[in-house]
This record gives structure tokens, C-alpha cells and sequence, in this order.
């Protein structure tokens, strides 16, 4: 399935919702969406958690001197 935000050809775990938007998206474009505050409703347990940990390794990577 297509990302409905990036429209690559990418597993579609997450829904990003607003009043005006209603997408299904991958793990990266969750990850942004939730950097830009936005809510992400993970549509699996396994989902959920790889959002979580994307989200610890991009913390990391823009963070260098806390580890």
C-alpha cells in the first residue's frame, strides 16, 4: 500500500487524523506527523512500538551529547 503522504511504496501502519485530514501513512511520515504535534493512531500493537522507537533514534541522532 502507498503512503498517502509520501507515496512511497511503504507498509501503511499509521492514520493521521485532523479535522481535514484523514491519512494512512508509514513509519516516517508517523514520526513526522507526531514531531509536528499532530495525532497518530498506530492501527497495530507492532506498529506502536516501531513508532516509539524510531521516534528514541531520531531523539539520539539530533541529540549526540546525551548519550
Amino acid at each position: 500500500m502507498k503512503c498517502r503522504r509520501c507515496l512511497r511504496e511503504r507498509e501503511c501502519n499509521f492514520r493521521v487524523r485532523t479535522d481535514e485530514i484523514n491519512l494512512t501513512v508509514c513509519a516516517p511520515c508517523a514520526v513526522e506527523a507526531r514531531r509536528l504535534e499532530l495525532p497518530v493512531e498506530a492501527l497495530s500493537e507492532k506498529a506502536d512500538s516501531l513508532l516509539a522507537m524510531i521516534a528514541a533514534s531520531r531523539t539520539l541522532k539530533n541529540h549526540p551529547e546525551s548519550r
